[in-house]
C-alpha cells in the first residue's frame, strides 16, 4: 500500500439510489459529503450543500435511478455536479450560497 500523497486533492461526493437518498436525512448526507472528502469545509460550502440537498428531495420524487453529487476539477475546478442516471448533469459554481454559472448537460 502507498502513503496518500499530500499534494492529491480529495473530492467531496455524495452517491446513492434516489429512494435511499429521499430517505435520507439532509444531516447523513452532509456528513458523507464533508467526510469523505478529508477537507475542511467553510460555512458556505455546508448552507451550499444544504440547499442543494433541498432542492433535489424537493425535484427528484417520482424519479428512478441513481443520484452523485460532486465538486468538479481541472478546468472546471471550482464548480459541482449533480448527475442523474448517467444521463443528465447540472454543473454550477456556489459564491456566498448562491448558484452562478449553472449549465444543463444532456
Amino acid at each position: 500500500m502507498t502513503a496518500p500523497n499530500d499534494n492529491a486533492r480529495q473530492s467531496a461526493f455524495y452517491a446513492s439510489p434516489i429512494p435511499q437518498f429521499l430517505d435520507t436525512d439532509e444531516a447523513t448526507v452532509l456528513g458523507h459529503l464533508a467526510g469523505g472528502s478529508g477537507l475542511t469545509i467553510d460555512g458556505a460550502q455546508t448552507e451550499a450543500w444544504k440547499e442543494q440537498v433541498r432542492v433535489l428531495k424537493r425535484t427528484l420524487p417520482g424519479v428512478d435511478g441513481s443520484l452523485f453529487l460532486h465538486a468538479l476539477r481541472g478546468d472546471r475546478d471550482g464548480q459541482h455536479a449533480i448527475a442523474v442516471n448517467d444521463q443528465w448533469r447540472i454543473s454550477f459554481r456556489f459564491v456566498d450560497g448562491d448558484a452562478y454559472d449553472v449549465e444543463f448537460c444532456d
